[in-house]
């Protein structure tokens, strides 16, 4: 089914427009350099992000820019995927696994719930196991690190805008990567879709992914 929210795919190529909060004034840098192994897919997706991976501009077409005040890295390419819903919109888990982080609101980019999947996969010589992020967020009240969550179940809220990450559209930003901290060693999301690489798949109650496939953060 479509989202009333979410508009059909466009086009996209690996680097794609999107992205909540660039600071324009700020120098451009050059970030750590990454490759786009796939990216969102024109013809075999439900939905199309509003920010694909490695963009390197905002939804506003501004350049990309963030600071990660914890470490001080700045990344001029996006290190995830935006999907943009209207604020207190359901956020579900987009695959079967365990909570491993969870951040009620930070005062920078807001609430966050991490999941570790059952996804083994490898990035060079590395195996990995894969973790999914999901952040400006605001988690659900009952949910708890530890908790085993399947893939289409209500784990949080969007946040409305206006922190600094979050910028001035409400949306999910949905990461992946070997650790729940994905925002210091990332992997294209893209990679791991249920209908198959760069096509970003709906949740479908009726056809579940199974343990070693992912869905979209939002219900289409």
């Amino acid at each position: 089914m479509k989202s009333t929210n979410v508009k059909p795919l466009r086009f996209l190529t690996a680097i794609v427009l999107g992205w909540p909060f660039i600071a324009t004034t700020a120098p451009l840098a050059t970030d750590e350099s990454f490759s786009v192994i796939v990216s969102a897919s024109m013809t075999g997706s439900d939905v199309r992000p509003c920010t694909d991976y490695a963009s390197y501009y905002s939804y506003a077409g501004t350049p990309y820019y963030v600071r990660t005040p914890e470490t001080g890295k700045i990344s001029t390419r996006h290190e995830g995927i935006d999907f943009c819903m209207p604020s207190g919109a359901e956020v579900i888990a987009a695959a079967n696994g365990t909570v491993v982080h969870i951040d009620k609101d930070n005062s920078y980019r807001g609430g966050r719930v991490a999941i570790r999947t059952k996804i083994e996969y490898r990035d060079n010589i590395t195996s990995n196991t894969l973790h999914l992020d999901t952040v400006h967020i605001t988690p659900k009240d009952d949910l708890r690190i530890g908790d085993a969550v399947k893939a289409g179940q209500v784990i949080g809220y969007v946040q409305p805008p206006g922190k600094v990450e979050i910028g001035e559209k409400s949306h999910v930003h949905f990461s992946a990567g070997p650790a729940y901290a994905t925002w210091d060693t990332h992997t294209d999301p893209n990679r791991f879709w249920q209908k198959g690489p760069g096509n970003v798949s709906c949740f479908n109650p009726r056809n579940p992914p199974t343990d070693f496939q992912v869905v979209a953060p939002i219900k289409c």
